[in-house]
């Protein structure tokens, strides 16, 4: 593993000493607190909790630094050998990690290290080790946008399916002398630009799910059965769209 894969940039080194810290604060505390006291403290406590989220961001990716270098210098880039993983549960040990809290420690950090990595290392070579090109941060992401696009094409097929009014079946009454004939009430008006618009949302979201699709994860991680399903569904959703675009060319103009 050449040494260009490093990185370059030192930092500052991190403090090494624990820091101290205060004790919670308990209802007694502040009970008798005027209101602008109250609301003085609480902006402190909020402050206070958005540094140590981000001490603990900066610290799990210097961690993640670490480790890659170790595992880069010991041409192990996946972090597989013995010797890699040795070292690296020397590191654990020594910081004196408890053993029910050093599995979520290594979990975050994992994640770290799979964004650098691939930051580090080009396409090719992490191809090559058999990874995916996209990162930790880069799946999160695709699966974000996935489900915004999901969960657009479920809230517009919603709306449309409950402005579209049930088909009611009235069975006719014998009339008689006494009574009338009662009509049965007539269904709201759908409007008609909210419908539009919901088909346009529809038929945008359509797009954008398709391209969310990965062909990796097609080509690679799914079995044969799941692309065949796939490709099934997708059939489906081709013949079908083929009627609505064959209906909306040739729909005569308003």
């Amino acid at each position: 593993m050449s040494e260009a894969h490093l990185p370059a940039r030192r930092s500052a080194p991190l403090p090494t000493r624990r820091a101290s810290i205060p004790d919670p604060i308990v209802y007694e505390d502040v009970r008798d607190l005027s209101h602008s006291e109250l609301h003085a403290r609480g902006v402190q406590l909020v402050r206070a909790y958005q540094q140590v989220e981000k001490a603990q961001v900066v610290v799990l990716k210097s961690l993640a630094a670490v480790l890659v270098a170790l595992r880069l210098q010991m041409d192990d880039p996946k972090g597989d050998s013995h010797a890699y993983k040795q070292q690296a549960a020397e590191i654990y040990r020594d910081a004196g990690v408890p053993k029910d809290t050093k599995s979520t420690v290594q979990g975050n950090v994992r994640w770290h290290i799979g964004n650098l990595l691939r930051d580090l290392l080009p396409s090719d070579e992490v191809r090559a080790l058999g990874l995916k090109e996209e990162g930790p941060r880069e799946r999160r992401s695709l699966a974000r946008s996935r489900t915004s696009a999901l969960v657009a094409a479920q809230r517009a097929g919603e709306t449309l399916a409950a402005l579209t009014p049930p088909v009611v079946e009235v069975t006719p009454k014998k009339r008689t002398r006494k009574t009338a004939a009662v009509e049965p009430p007539a269904a709201p008006a759908v409007p008609v630009g909210r419908a539009i618009s919901d088909h346009l949302r529809l038929a945008e979201s359509v797009g954008q799910i398709l391209g969310r699709m990965q062909e990796p994860v097609i080509t690679g991680d799914m079995t044969p059965g799941q692309r065949g399903m796939l490709a099934e569904r997708l059939r489906e959703a081709v013949a079908r769209a083929e009627e609505l675009i064959k209906l909306a060319e040739d729909a005569p103009a308003a």
